[in-house]
């Protein structure tokens, strides 16, 4: 007579599965049996009874993934829609920064994922959180890639997916068998196109020759010889500069009581402040503007604040527009034309390298932690390797002989 399995498969309402302990945690498996493969999850208990129950919210789980059931099942993490999966995570991340909220600018970039996700659900038929799996956001992430989204945006997107899923579960809002990863590769380098000296310095001699555009000009040479963002430079004011000593201080401020109440607070990204040496080309420019009441230094063409998206505009129309015939690019790449305010920054800290300022050093005057950041900035040319080689000391070696040696070849006879 056979003997019966130490361990007998379970039938629950809608899959079998076979209930395994490792290390004294109960695991289910549901591989074996089943149309579909379910996989194997860990039911976080060391307790039987505790991991019969859990192994039921895991089939209904597993069914309502599968389509196999139009019943509602009747537990808290069924009530969690898409749309409410969404509002109660964008809500967590709009807690006080002070708890660890997101700022506004990542919340106004996570608002439109939401939203894109929300309406990319609809159309798939996907109502609850349970039905987010790795396969449905692998079709999210096929869907945005056949709508042409940057690679950083599905990177962003398919990461944020992940994070929500994450929270949701330990907020105990969806059970730890919802869980699931995706392998992300993250972007390597960047295709924000750096402006060559030449490049920049044509720029700068185009907005000098125009009486109108010589507002910019400080925006290119204050961008160029800083490497600050657009953001930060714009909010610059006098009390951030010290001409005596010559720097520039800038400082996070959105813990500053009073900035608030003035509704001129300063964030930084990253939250950190820092110091940049201030370049003699920049304090020129500096000691030439008038000082104006609101204490900022820069101001728009019509005299009021300073705007990023209004300098972005002038620098394509009136800059890189009338200057491009002059630095044509081949059909397909990328080259002056696509430059933008960034590249200033990929600028500064390309021929920072390029004249021998060391990694730690402009790390600190840009606000990076992280050198692999840095390296995306680094844009290096042909002509800095041959000026790096033919100043490396090899030694004292022959030198090739003047006179032609010649190579004597044995004559081939036929036998």
């Amino acid at each position: 007579m056979p003997r019966k399995p130490k361990n007998p498969p379970i039938q629950c309402e809608y899959f079998l599965w076979k209930l395994l302990v490792r290390n004294g945690v109960y695991y289910a498996d549901g591989r074996c049996g089943n149309k579909y493969d379910l996989g194997k999850h860990s039911l976080n208990t060391r307790d039987y009874e505790e991991a019969k129950n859990r192994l039921k919210r895991l089939d209904h789980v597993m069914a309502l993934q599968h389509n196999l059931t139009d019943e509602a099942i009747r537990s808290e993490a069924q009530e969690i829609t898409i749309t409410n999966g969404w509002e109660r995570f964008m809500t967590h991340c709009q807690r006080p920064q002070v708890m660890g909220g997101a700022s506004q600018n990542t919340i106004k970039r996570y608002r439109a994922v939401k939203d894109k996700h929300i309406r990319f659900c609809e159309n798939h038929k996907l109502r609850v959180w349970l039905q987010v799996t790795r396969k449905t956001t692998e079709q999210y992430g096929h869907w945005l890639a056949n709508l042409d989204y940057a690679y950083r945006s599905q990177y962003l997107e398919l990461n944020l997916l992940v994070s929500v899923n994450k929270w949701l579960i330990e907020e105990e809002l969806l059970p730890d068998s919802a869980k699931f990863r995706i392998a992300l590769s993250k972007a390597q380098g960047s295709d924000t196109y750096c402006y060559t000296k030449e490049q920049v310095e044509a720029m700068v001699l185009h907005c000098r020759a125009s009486n109108q555009l010589g507002w910019i000009n400080n925006v290119i040479v204050g961008l160029a010889t800083t490497g600050m963002r657009i953001g930060e430079f714009v909010s610059l004011r006098w009390s951030d500069i010290d001409l005596l000593n010559n720097i520039i201080q800038l400082t996070d401020e959105r813990s500053s009581k009073r900035r608030k109440q003035a509704g001129s607070v300063r964030t930084i990204k990253g939250k950190r402040g820092r110091t940049i040496p201030l370049h003699e080309s920049f304090k020129t420019i500096l000691l030439q503007i008038p000082k104006h009441q609101d204490g900022l230094i820069f101001h728009g063409p019509l005299g009021g604040k300073m705007k990023p998206d209004v300098v972005r505009r002038n620098l394509i129309k009136h800059v890189l527009e009338p200057l491009r015939y002059r630095f044509p690019i081949p059909a397909g790449e990328i080259g002056f034309e696509h430059g933008r305010l960034h590249s200033f920054r990929h600028y500064f800290v390309s021929e920072a390298f390029r004249q021998n300022v060391t990694e730690a050093q402009i790390m600190e005057w840009v606000g990076h932690k992280d050198s692999e950041m840095i390296k995306l900035y680094r844009h290096l040319r042909a002509d800095d390797g041959h000026r790096h080689m033919q100043r490396l000391n090899f030694g004292t070696l022959p030198e090739q002989p003047s006179q032609t040696i010649d190579v004597l070849i044995p004559e081939i006879t036929q036998a």
